[in-house]
């Protein structure tokens, strides 16, 4: 499995998302302070994400039921994280990082074996990061197919992590 591409919106100093497309050898040039480091930090936050996948239970209701959620403590802050001058104007707002990754003949095989479901070689992660901590890891992946792959989201992360 190979990382392809990272596009970063709303972390730290970058607002606007920019699909940075990855080789072999990939080198971040530009003037300081233009959020080549930031990239970098976007890039270990969202592998953090895959590779650590943490989860809460929580109780919700009076019947007692018990739900999943996601948590993230220490990687990413939301106040430190998320831009300083959009945080008062949305204070629910999230930071995104979809990561592609292109995967080999045998891994799309050993997908569908682990997973349950057929991926063409390409495999969209979109990972939200918001306030407290919590997060969302979707396979950003249109049409009929990306609800059942987003529902199956703690596996393809650990299929990932592997």
């Amino acid at each position: 499995m190979r990382l392809v591409s990272i596009t970063v919106e709303n972390y730290r100093s970058i607002t606007k998302a920019h699909k940075i497309r990855l080789g072999s050898m990939t080198t971040l040039v530009g003037p300081n302070n233009e959020g080549k480091s930031n990239i970098l930090r976007a890039l270990v936050v969202a592998m953090s994400v895959l590779t650590g996948e943490r989860f809460q239970a929580t109780i919700r209701g009076a019947e007692r039921r018990f739900t999943l959620r996601y948590a993230l403590r220490g990687e990413y802050e939301w106040e430190r994280d998320f831009p300083l001058h959009l945080q008062v104007a949305t204070p629910t707002g999230e930071s995104r990082i979809l990561l592609e990754f292109d995967l080999a003949p045998d891994e799309i095989t050993q997908f569908r074996d682990e997973i349950g479901s057929v991926l063409n070689g390409t495999l969209p992660l979109r990972i939200a990061l918001g306030p407290r901590g919590h997060y969302t890891v979707a396979v950003a992946k249109p049409g009929r197919g990306g609800k059942t792959l987003t529902a199956k989201s703690p596996q393809i992360a650990a299929f990932v992590a592997e």
